[in-house]
């Protein structure tokens, strides 16, 4: 089995105003130290799940940007999401993306409990 992470970095730049803006939202913004908010993340994550099973969405707009704060993450793996929505719609459009990179898993079941099917 193969775990996959997904960061959801969208955003329209208005929650940490006058700092961040829709150009520079927060996740771009070295907030909590001297590296952005998504650079952080990205590096609390390595020790769970490499960079290549690592996903990002992002607005359209921002996709260049992200790419650059986290060059360790491979840029087919850095997302614009097709419109702004909400929390529930991306992660819907991540599981999606994530199984068509991801193999499928096989989980055994039992049937008839002699049996074991894959």
């Amino acid at each position: 089995m193969s775990t996959w992470a997904a960061i959801l970095a969208g955003g329209s730049g208005t929650r940490f105003w006058p700092l961040s803006t829709p150009e520079r939202p927060k996740q771009l913004l070295p907030l909590t130290g001297d590296r952005p908010l998504l650079a952080q993340t990205v590096a609390r994550l390595r020790e769970l799940v490499p960079p290549e099973r690592t996903l990002i969405l992002t607005g359209p707009s921002l996709v260049e940007s992200v790419a650059a704060i986290v060059p360790e993450i491979p840029k087919a793996n850095v997302f614009a999401e097709p419109r702004a929505a909400s929390t529930a719609p991306a992660l819907a459009g991540r599981s999606a993306t994530t199984a068509r990179f991801a193999p499928p898993r096989r989980t055994p079941s039992t049937s008839p409990p002699s049996t074991m099917c894959w």
